[in-house]
């Protein structure tokens, strides 16, 4: 299921977000949303890095690309761990949804965690 998931176009990954189905789920898409963030942070770093009036920070640029295309590449990985059967977790079922609880899928928050409050 999880290359399966990782194959399907922008729509179809939308129509099976759609679906009466328990994955792909809130933390695929949010991982998927994550990932197409860092990608457009990658596209702005590679024009800055070979604009000329910013030549100045071409290596900070040059390395924010690079890691903006590694942590892209490391939400892609975590929306195909996410679909997985040993990775889904039914939110309806947790008792923290019970009482209103916020809820963290376990495939996602390694990222979640690095997030300052």
């Amino acid at each position: 299921m999880s290359q399966e998931m990782m194959d399907k176009t922008c729509r179809g990954f939308a129509e099976a977000l759609a679906a009466r189905e328990p994955v792909p789920g809130g933390g695929s898409a949010s991982a998927f949303v994550g990932a197409l963030g860092a990608s457009l942070c990658g596209m702005v770093a590679r024009y800055g890095a070979t604009n000329p009036t910013l030549a100045d920070r071409a290596d900070d640029l040059t390395r924010a690309f690079a890691q903006a295309d590694e942590l892209a590449q490391e939400l892609v990985g975590l929306v195909a761990e996410d679909v997985l059967p040993t990775s889904t977790v039914n939110i309806y079922a947790h008792p923290l949804s019970i009482v209103g609880a916020p809820f963290v899928c376990p495939a996602v928050y390694p990222v979640c965690k690095c997030i300052p409050n």
